[in-house]
């Protein structure tokens, strides 16, 4: 999935066809780019509790409050921003920044350890003024829901790929690298635990592999709860094979697990960015 569309719900109840043509289109057919707004400073993993208000004013709607770690946040064309309306209820409405220029609205870059390319921003509403028409369709939570679907999907995707990446610089260098007159590889201490996540490594493709064959067939899915606990299931399982296998590469590299010349300190940060994306495995 392309990375500007999984920040985006594909929740096709949720946009209607003049959204569809004005925002979806542009992010898959132009380049535009595209950012969603859920994370707030007391609203972690625990999205029912954000805060910010979707004040509905006349034919407006007044965005104030801020959002927190947002992908693409400070170079977004188009944000989600979740937030709750004046009954309490959560919804969603698209936020044009109008390249980043809009007026009351400001971002700026939070600097992460890891996963440097993703643009994690932190986003101020100050009384933003919207459109009605872009407030989506149906309960925010709801929206959410399947759009941390398909995005634990995507990160899922990433951290197994990084998975691959690890294991086979530990393998190589094991193949390589000689020590007590024998070769690493041959050290059960650094073979077996190598076969263990190989064989978790494949059993996730292949778990990861049907849940997207099932969403393509059938979209409604994303919407479904056990569908969603199922993805977060699949996301704790290859973030943490992906940070455990940063873990044994560094172990099997010895000292040179330390030196810039493996550019290790990126290959530990950014697994472990992955377990705290799309929800905390904590």
């Amino acid at each position: 999935m392309d990375e500007k569309l999984n920040v985006i719900s594909l929740n096709r109840k949720a946009w209607n066809d003049t959204q569809k043509e004005k925002f979806l289109i542009p992010v898959a057919k132009e380049g535009k780019i595209a950012a969603s707004a859920m994370t707030e400073f007391n609203a972690g993993s625990d999205i029912s509790r954000m805060e910010l208000a979707l004040q509905e004013r006349d034919d407006m709607i007044i965005a104030k409050g801020k959002k927190l770690f947002i992908t693409n946040g400070m170079i977004a064309d188009y944000i989600i921003l979740y937030g709750r309306l004046n009954n309490g209820q959560l919804a969603a409405a698209v936020v044009d920044t109008k390249e980043q220029q809009l007026k009351n609205f400001r971002s700026t870059r939070v600097r992460t350890y890891g996963m440097t390319d993703a643009f994690v921003s932190r986003l101020i509403f100050d009384r933003v003024e919207l459109p009605k028409e872009n407030l989506l369709q149906g309960h925010g939570l709801d929206i959410a829901f399947h759009q941390l679907t398909e995005e634990r999907l995507v990160i899922s995707a990433e951290a197994l790929g990084d998975t691959m990446k690890k294991l086979l610089y530990s393998h190589a260098y094991a193949l390589q690298r000689r020590q007590f007159e024998q070769r690493l590889h041959q050290f059960q201490v650094i073979r077996f635990p190598i076969s263990q996540k190989i064989r978790e490594l494949n059993l996730l493709i292949s778990a990861l592999i049907q849940y997207v064959r099932q969403l393509d067939k059938h979209p409604e899915l994303g919407g479904s709860k056990l569908m969603a606990a199922n993805t977060m299931g699949l996301k704790i399982s290859s973030t943490e094979l992906g940070f455990e296998s940063s873990i044994h590469c560094f172990r099997t590299m010895g000292g040179r697990g330390f030196t810039r010349q493996y550019a290790n300190e990126i290959g530990l940060f950014d697994p472990f960015c992955m377990i705290h994306g799309g929800g905390s495995n904590y």
